[in-house]
């Protein structure tokens, strides 16, 4: 049964893909033969390789830069998380005061980070306001799940729409 859901998760994610892929260069060829008739099969051929490699020029380089804008975030998040789990070990106010530095450009309007990383530094900020200890626990927690998360966003099937909506 267990196999059974995998090849079937397998299965629809590739549905996906194609339905996105092909489905749209399939849709601006009919739209396209209605307005310029093909003479022959071989025009049809080549107007669905045309709109499906312009589709993947367009949607690669879009979602390729969202992709980037993520992994810069979490980037420097992970590096965030490893300063404060060095300082944290010897509390260095020359430490603390770097880490303060970097939450203070993070958190600066001209940085395009979002929501949820904007609240990862403002309670690294806190905890450094009130001179506090972080909990060694959670920072690994954290450096794990934002190693995972800047690996995340790079793989492949993040250059698919509707992979990005259903996975």
């Amino acid at each position: 049964m267990r196999k059974f859901n995998q090849i079937t998760k397998r299965l629809f994610q590739i549905f996906l893909y194609l339905l996105e892929t092909l489905g749209f260069a399939l849709v601006l060829t009919l739209i396209t033969n209605k307005f310029l008739s093909p003479t022959n099969w071989f025009d049809i051929l080549e107007r669905v390789t045309i709109y499906y490699t312009l589709y993947q020029i367009v949607i690669y380089n879009i979602l390729q830069q969202l992709n980037d804008i993520k992994k810069d975030e979490y980037l420097a998040l992970l590096s965030m998380y490893k300063y404060v789990e060095i300082y944290n070990s010897d509390k260095k106010e020359d430490i603390r005061k770097d880490i303060y530095c970097l939450i203070e450009s993070q958190l600066n309007n001209d940085m395009l980070n979002d929501v949820n990383i904007k609240n990862e530094y403002n309670e690294i900020k806190k905890v450094l306001d009130n001179k506090g200890k972080f909990d060694e626990t959670k920072i690994k927690v954290k450096i794990l799940k934002y190693e995972h998360c800047y690996e995340e966003v790079v793989l492949n099937w993040k250059y698919s729409i509707l992979l990005r909506i259903f996975k």
